[in-house]
């Protein structure tokens, strides 16, 4: 004779081990979202309209519309906040035999922003990468466009790996990536900058106690380098003064010896 009770236990037990296997399975979740956002899952042939609180895994795609955007948490911490008009993939590999150990965050097109945690797991592997750069797991919020253009620095002081050259990025500086993968000098932070920072930190999941941290830490960056910028102008322009002074002195002391 069946035993229903058997038969029905077993069933829950599947039930609930298939379903912890999907839950285990996903590497982050969307947590906020504007407009049209696309998602291609890794198993589909197709693109469809992604939902609040959609569970995201390996090589999955995600890709915002006009005037759109998408803020996308990782189970490590890390957060990301896809712009207008990108387009990210999540890819994965794995090394002796270990499972999905490590992830790379590619950014084909667009600008996004990235809230990165180094945390107590040195095991973790975390990168984001475009074309021409690649930045590792480390502390720090930073906006990032690709394929070229502007890498900046708001929190932390950012390394970023090219395959020309590898730069440190300090907290309120910002470079250029161009089109051959060459980076730029750092700069200060542009206003322009300074203003899409603003938005950002409007919209962002991220804690208004943390941003406004960021913020008051940006601002003193931002005012030391200036300082420093114009000490240096400064120093620069009183050594032209120098030289020009010197230069001037020995001409005419070659005009004295010559006569």
């Amino acid at each position: 004779m069946i035993n229903k009770k058997k038969i029905f236990f077993m069933g829950f037990v599947l039930m609930m081990s298939v379903s912890f296997c999907v839950e285990e399975s996903y590497f982050a979740e969307v947590v906020s979202l504007k407009g049209v956002v696309l998602w291609h899952k890794s198993n589909s042939f197709y693109w469809e309209e992604i939902k609040l609180h959609t569970k995201l895994s390996a090589n999955d795609e995600i890709k915002t519309a006009e005037e759109s955007y998408c803020e996308i948490l990782f189970k490590e911490g890390h957060l990301l906040r896809m712009d207008p008009n990108s387009e990210v993939n999540i890819q994965t590999a794995s090394y002796d035999n270990q499972e999905d150990v490590w992830k790379n965050l590619k950014i084909t097109v667009g600008k996004i922003w990235v809230k990165l945690v180094k945390g107590t797991n040195d095991e973790e592997q975390f990168t984001v990468k475009t074309k021409y750069v690649t930045i590792p797991k480390q502390d720090a919020l930073f906006a990032l466009s690709a394929p070229s253009g502007k890498i900046t620095s708001y929190e932390g002081q950012l390394k970023v790996v090219g395959a020309k050259q590898e730069m440190i990025i300090k907290q309120g500086y910002e470079t250029v990536v161009d089109e051959s993968g060459n980076m730029k000098k750092g700069t200060i932070v542009s206003e322009q900058s300074q203003k899409e920072f603003k938005e950002f930190a409007k919209q962002t999941t991220i804690k208004q106690e943390t941003m406004t941290n960021i913020r008051e830490k940006l601002q003193q960056s931002i005012k030391m380098a200036s300082a420093n910028e114009l000490m240096q102008a400064e120093d620069q322009e009183v050594y032209y003064e120098t030289e020009i002074k010197r230069t001037f002195i020995r001409k005419i002391m070659d005009t004295l010896n010559h006569k």
